[in-house]
């Protein structure tokens, strides 16, 4: 933590100053480390470099994982509190007839698919879908319980698999890449749901705005 507070102090200086400069400076006084560096683009660093650079954050996120815990949890390490690259977050949930039907009348979305069984399964379903918009709405809710204040920038979806009335489950969010943008932080997590604990029904990439990268232990409800 201390190291990546001191790191951040020098951030200002990548409006005033190229890009090749700065790194040469920062490496020259031992300050181009994790989580500073993760931020660079690729283009800085030479090949040596950063094949060097690559080993050490490796290094250093294995030698900091510990074992991943239940639904609506912080899967890779509960003890830190920095948003790493590679960090997962996860929740279940079961979506009963009555979440179908609260969605239906606040979205308006009156689908005979989602409400009438009959409907469904003449269409070629086993039974009422839950909208895949609902399900989705896991993502955002992961990302904010986690990232309080955090602004959601976009979302791409593909859905897969249908989801039944009482299906259980499993949103998971994984951070892909991170960046600084004027104080704040921008992340670009992908973003799946399966079910059965194996059978993906959601593909998908967010982005988001973060006020930070500490991360809010919390479970959801």
């Amino acid at each position: 933590m201390s190291e990546y507070f001191h790191s951040k102090s020098h951030l200002i200086f990548l409006r005033r100053r190229s890009l090749p400069a700065l790194v040469t400076m920062l490496k020259r006084k031992h300050l181009l480390s994790f989580p500073f560096s993760a931020f660079l683009p690729s283009s800085a660093f030479s090949s040596s470099s950063s094949s060097s650079s690559s080993s050490a954050y490796s290094s250093s996120f294995a030698n900091s994982s510990s074992s991943s815990t239940s639904s609506s949890s912080f899967a890779n390490s509960s003890s830190r509190c920095v948003l790493r690259i590679g960090d997962v977050f996860r929740r279940v949930r079961k979506f009963g007839s009555e979440d179908v039907m609260e969605y239906s009348r606040l979205s308006h979305d009156s689908n005979p698919l989602h409400l009438d069984a009959q409907a469904a399964q003449r269409a070629g379903f086993d039974g009422c879908l839950v909208h895949g918009m609902l399900v989705a709405s896991l993502f955002p809710c992961i990302i904010a319980s986690h990232f309080p204040g955090a602004v959601y920038a976009s979302q791409n979806l593909q859905f897969k698999l249908p989801i039944y009335v009482g299906d259980e489950v499993a949103a998971e969010v994984c951070a892909l890449e991170l960046r600084v943008y004027k104080e704040k932080y921008i992340a670009k997590f992908s973003t799946k749901c399966f079910k059965k604990g194996e059978f993906q029904v959601i593909d998908g990439e967010a982005m988001a705005i973060l006020p930070s990268l500490a991360v809010n232990h919390v479970h959801v409800d």
